[in-house]
């Protein structure tokens, strides 16, 4: 394995200068985003309920005939200021009813909405289900502050009771119609300032644009629609009127300019399975983590191996002299990376680092349970999520990067084995003991382990070096532990080692801190529940394995995730099993990289999700797994999750949101080199997607492939002001699109290329490829562009898609077999 020079590390810190210019007709610098907002969800409800009941003289429905129920109010939205309800009932707006079939009335409503600008009036007529309460104690009316403390929490009423006392209290609910004086406001993404544009960025030279730009172009006058195309790259660059502090730049950069994504994600693709070591992950990361990070070459060395003695004399008299400047060299490592870790953090006073350490968890479990955080009807539970977010952007991000760089120097390989090499000479005559050495430093506690079978329970360890033997290791295993521990390595250089735990921030896991795991050999097994393996959150972890069959198991938010940190997992050879069931698998949330590299190896990843899914689908799951990029819908962007495979015969099964792709401004990759026969098997949402203003991309590099899923929306879709790339560069290709919207589609202000460029392939869709469209939601139009290349005989389902067929529909698809 080769190490980088600085030289080529400086060059990697300027890399992933991610895309160039818009077209002249598309310009960068769009105006500032003054749309109107209301910030709700609505379903459709038709026939409207009968009022009866305390009517109290409220106006009628005046011929309305459907509504919206209103699903969710997005806190301290306009709605939610204007007096707007969760189960409101809209019937009308701007004082006109609602007329229309139940289909249409959402289209209708969006389309009032069309235009209006924040500090517009909004007057909503309402359906409201008042509930009216009332409680006596002894058949005495008690006083409304009591009450209120009564219907909120009855069991302290009820403690205060006295024997013989009674206590009454009813509820009566009945309809009631409302006028709400609603005033649209901004979108929450247009109350922060806008981005720096590409070319300042990114040098505008640095990519060149998809191969397939000028055909995209040329369709577009073929079939009259440049201005309209023009139009929708306009929409997708004004979502970025304003953003978060938390949205990547490379995110920004693909999504204002699509024709680059092929070729920025194919850099990604090489940069992170390229990597040899962690550092050089670290390094290849860093410039989507913070553009203006730089690492400092005072403060990150490369280790240099002490020399091992030709010979040792009285070895066990002079054994703690010999071995002191290897834990010297540890020390200053450790303690190097502290002090980098302490600048990362030193903007939090001391009671915000009590509520992080405290509360962090109550965030991802919280989305674990429902992405929808931004509806919380546990307002206590929103309001320290909130917070949670608002403090991390007080982290310094360089720094934090500077201090896992350094740490990573212990986790390179080759000083690992020289150390060991050094070690074994030293404890030549006892090393079949279970611990060589344990000993308390100022940078923590050291544990050196010989190679008989130890179980390493220890939750305190900031370095461990394990020379041999099948370990069983249930502590923190290069874990960094909250505050008291920042800073965590664990290193096992051989045997078949099983690390396995029941506590959060476990197994290479950077939680608030830094932790870092190199497993060199053996066939390991890594199992764990949430935040293990590999994750960062407030932090940096990795997990680098050398070598072996390999097997990986978590339960939620595992196997390579970033929140506000960066998370990897680089597996050098083997044929490794990936299982778990949410946020797994190169996972990329608000401000993070999740990055899974698996270099070689017929593979297996498994995904399935926890929970049935939203959507009401019997026998599916949401998993949001396998090279997915999200974030918080409407307070954080999304982050870049990665999922690298580089060879081998792999078989990928996942529940909805897997399989490369992003949603809310996220960026979501996943990528397969080798010319074996790969097998995807998805649900909802797979294999190339993305929603919300977001980036997915799925490339597949070789091999007689298999597409599947078990309902639909797959293989290439975009929806709402999105941009997704999926690519199948050879073989003969079986694609099984499920139901509705796959193979290339896009709606909602989006833009989808389907490129598949060899074989004879075959396409089981019956709505057939590259629709677009509706577009409801925004106005305007989407663009799909499906392809089959190489001239191969490729079968579809579809009625009047055939091989050498060029055909346009509306809003705009354009299919294109040659």
């Amino acid at each position: 394995m080769g190490r980088m020079g600085w030289s080529a590390i400086i060059t990697f810190i300027g890399i992933l200068a991610l895309l160039g210019f818009l077209s002249a007709s598309a310009a960068e610098a769009a105006a500032k985003d003054d749309r109107g907002w209301l910030g709700i969800y609505t379903e459709p409800v038709s026939p409207l309920p009968d009022i009866e009941g305390r009517l109290g003289g409220t106006p009628s429905l005046h011929g309305a005939e459907c509504g919206l129920r209103v699903t969710a109010v997005f806190p301290d939205s306009p709605a939610d200021q204007g007096g707007l309800q969760l189960h409101d009932i809209i019937i009308g707006l701007y004082g006109k009813p609602f007329t229309c079939p139940a289909e249409s009335v959402r289209a209708i409503f969006t389309g009032a909405l069309e235009g209006k600008q924040a500090g517009a009036p909004c007057p909503l007529r309402v359906i409201r289900n008042a509930v009216y309460k009332t409680m006596e104690i002894n058949g005495e009316p008690v006083a409304r502050p009591r009450q209120i403390e009564f219907w909120r929490d009855p069991s302290h009423t009820l403690e205060q009771l006295k024997s013989g006392d009674r206590l009454a209290g009813t509820a009566e609910v009945s309809q009631e119609i409302l006028d709400l004086p609603v005033v649209l406001g901004l979108r929450p993404e247009a109350r922060w300032p806008e981005p720096r544009v590409n070319a300042t960025i990114y040098p505008p030279t640095r990519y060149r644009n998809s191969a397939l730009t000028p055909l995209f172009w040329s369709l577009t006058e073929k079939y009259g629609f440049r201005a309209e195309t023009e139009d929708l790259l306009k929409r997708l660059n004004r979502c970025h009127s304003g953003c978060d502090p938390f949205r990547l730049e490379s995110m920004i950069y693909v999504h204002r300019n699509p024709f680059r994504l092929e070729a920025v994600s194919r850099h990604i693709t090489d940069l992170f399975l390229n990597a040899q070591c962690s550092l050089q992950v670290l390094e290849n990361a860093s410039p989507l983590l913070a553009a203006d990070f730089n690492i400092n070459r005072s403060a990150v060395k490369r280790l240099i191996p002490l020399a091992i003695p030709v010979s040792t004399p009285s070895r066990r008299a002079h054994r703690r002299r010999l071995i002191q400047p290897l834990l010297h060299q540890i020390e200053r490592v450790l303690q190097q990376a502290e002090q980098a870790h302490r600048r990362a953090f030193a903007a939090l006073t001391d009671d915000e680092k009590r509520f992080l350490e405290t509360e962090r968890w109550n965030l991802s479990d919280a989305f674990a349970e429902d992405i929808y955080i931004h509806f919380d009807e546990d307002t206590g539970r929103f309001e320290k999520n909130k917070r949670l977010i608002e403090l991390a952007q007080k982290i310094d991000y360089p720094a934090l990067l500077e201090a896992a760089a350094s740490l990573a120097t212990l986790t390179d390989p080759l000083w690992a084995e020289e150390a060991g090499r050094f070690l074994r000479s030293i404890y030549s005559d006892t090393l079949a003991v279970e611990i060589l050495l344990d000993q308390v430093t100022p940078a923590g506690r050291m544990l050196i382990g010989g190679t008989g079978d130890h179980w390493y329970r220890e939750t305190d360890t900031a370095f461990i070096i394990d020379l041999g033997g099948n370990d069983f290791y249930s502590g923190n295993s290069g874990g960094n532990n909250g505050w008291d521990l920042p800073v965590a390595v664990c290193i096992d250089l051989c045997g078949d080692d099983a690390y396995e735990s029941t506590t959060k921030g476990s197994q290479g896991a950077g939680c608030l801190g830094i932790g870092g795991l190199l497993d060199l050999s053996g066939d390991d097994s890594y199992i764990g529940m949430q935040w293990c393996q590999g994750v960062g959150y407030y932090g940096i972890g990795w997990i680098h394995d050398a070598g072996g069959d390999d097997i990986y198991r978590g339960r939620s938010y595992c196997q390579a995730v970033g929140l506000f940190g960066l998370g990897f997992i680089l597996d050098h050879s083997g044929n490794d099993q990936y299982e778990g069931d949410l946020h797994v698998q190169g996972i990329g949330l608000a401000k993070g990289i999740g990055s899974l590299v698996d270099q070689a190896g017929d593979d297996r990843y498994y995904a399935k999700g926890v929970y049935p899914t939203g959507y009401g689908d019997a026998g599916i799951f949401d998993a949001w797994s396998q090279g997915c990029g999200m974030g918080f819908r409407t307070m954080a962007s999304g982050g870049l999750g990665i999922l690298v495979d580089g060879g081998g015969e792999d078989r990928l099964e996942a529940g909805n949101f897997s399989q490369g792709g992003g949603y809310y401004y996220g960026f979501g990759l996943l990528a397969a080199r080798g010319a074996e026969d790969d097998t995807y098997i998805g649900s909802r949402y797979n294999q190339g997607f993305a929603a919300h203003q977001a980036v997915g991309v799925f490339i597949e590099e070789g091999g007689n492939d298999q597409y599947s899923t078990r309902q639909g929306v797959a293989q290439g879709l975009a929806w709402d002001e999105c941009v997704t790339l999926f690519i199948d560069e050879s073989g003969n290709d079986f694609y099984n699109g499920g139901q509705f919207f796959s193979l290339g589609a896009s709606a909602h202000n989006s833009i989808c290329f389907f490129h598949d460029l060899e074989g004879s392939d075959r396409y089981i869709y019956s709505p057939g490829p590259a629709r677009a469209g509706g577009n409801d939601y925004h106005g305007g139009t989407s663009y799909s562009l499906f392809i089959d290349d190489g001239g191969g005989e490729d079968a579809y389902n579809a009625e009047t898609y055939k091989n050498s067929v060029l055909r346009h529909t509306p809003e705009h698809g354009i299919f294109l077999d040659r």
